[in-house]
């Protein structure tokens, strides 16, 4: 046995309507996701400003220089930054963060490391004064530095 349905009226087609559930439309709407220097976040969660990919704080409405002059004013700007960079660097007397990190491995294979021993060769005795050996260099690096590596 079927029941038969009547038709709804508008107030009942409007309340079926809003009650489906609807689908979204896709937003173009982006975070701003600059690298931020604050502890509580690491990335800018603004919402980016339409067809760019930043925020307004963070450059999205900058067009940048477009005359010569402006460019250049640009450049000299960042050639003075460079230049009081440097000038505070050497007035700390700190090194400039540049080239390869101390201790990389590269560097201590073409400098005087220490040639690989063959343990394959050694008699038991040699094997025993090489590893007292080794142990006596760890421990003067250990009290040395603090640390067995590096």
């Amino acid at each position: 046995m079927t029941k038969n349905r009547r038709p709804l009226s508008k107030a009942g087609e409007a309340l079926m309507r809003l009650s489906r559930p609807r689908r979204r439309r896709v937003s173009w709407r982006r975070r701003c996701n600059a690298h931020c220097k604050q502890p509580p976040l690491r990335y800018c969660r603004n919402w980016a400003i339409r067809g760019k990919t930043r925020c307004k704080f963070h450059g999205g409405l900058s067009t940048g220089p477009k005359t010569p002059e402006g460019k250049a004013r640009v450049v000299a700007a960042m050639v003075a930054g460079r230049h009081r960079w440097v000038d505070r660097m050497k007035a700390d007397g700190r090194k400039f963060p540049c080239g390869r990190k101390p201790g990389s491995r590269i560097k201590l294979q073409t400098t005087g490391m220490r040639s690989r021993k063959d343990y394959r060769g050694m008699t038991l005795q040699e094997l025993r004064a090489a590893a007292l050996e080794s142990i006596a260099i760890l421990q003067e690096r250990l009290r040395r530095t603090g640390r067995l590596s590096g």
